[in-house]
């Protein structure tokens, strides 16, 4: 928060690109604020949800490392968390309703891990549901571009360094 910090670089983003002040409060901006983008892919009428889904899942199976940050995005919904591993299978780490949590039931809300290949599965799903496109945005924040938001005038700063 407060001036230089990321929040109103983000906010900055969507502004300068004749967008709502919020269009990059998500994954996607994190990442482009931030860090590096791994992979990015916009997924437009989609026709065979399943399909693209297994499409997307093996395209990324050589590219995901714990700790990435992944987000989903349509036009009326989106979603981050963070790529992570249990037991050889790529998980995501979130928070909100819990649809494919690894320990729980279903439809808990909390902040869990769930299998990512069903995540993808699902927001593939809701795309084609509601008609409209998908973008999957995969990334790593980068400790240099995150630094440039801390500075001696944000109150804290100094105890966070020990």
């Amino acid at each position: 928060h407060g001036a230089g910090g990321l929040l109103e670089r983000l906010k900055g983003m969507a502004l300068q690109e004749g967008l709502p002040r919020n269009a990059y409060l998500n994954g996607e901006g994190l990442v482009e604020a931030s860090g590096t983008k791994i992979y990015s892919k916009s997924f437009v009428g989609i026709r065979n949800a399943q399909a693209q889904a297994h499409g997307v899942i093996r395209e990324l199976e050589g590219l995901l490392q714990k700790g990435f940050i992944i987000s989903f995005s349509t036009h009326t919904k989106g979603h981050t968390g963070i790529v992570s591993e249990r037991n050889g299978e790529w998980t995501f780490i979130n928070s909100g309703r819990m649809d494919n949590h690894l320990l729980m039931g279903t439809q808990a809300r909390l902040v869990g891990e769930e299998r990512l290949s069903e995540e993808i599965k699902d927001w593939f799903a809701l795309a084609a549901q509601r008609r409209e496109s998908l973008k999957i945005t995969v990334g790593r924040l980068d400790e240099n571009k995150l630094m440039t938001f801390r500075d001696d005038q944000f109150p804290g700063t100094r105890e966070l360094e020990t």
